[in-house]
């Protein structure tokens, strides 16, 4: 498979590169967990005033 950014650079990526790219099957299995996580984070961030609600609510809603 093309590479996306195979046009983009002019050296061949370190190997780290594409084993960190090749998780993203288990990735897809923690992905709910993932989610309820950043929604906490949300919540959290609106009750310390650091969102407002409305910032909390789109952030929420993007999730």
């Amino acid at each position: 498979m093309k590479k996306l950014w195979g046009g983009r650079f002019q050296k061949t990526p370190e190997k780290w590169v594409d084993e960190f790219g090749a998780s993203i099957h288990f990735d897809k299995t923690l992905v709910k967990e993932d989610i309820a996580g950043s929604l906490a984070h949300a919540s959290m961030l609106e009750k310390c005033g650091i969102l407002t609600e409305a910032e909390a609510v789109k952030i929420k809603e993007g999730l």
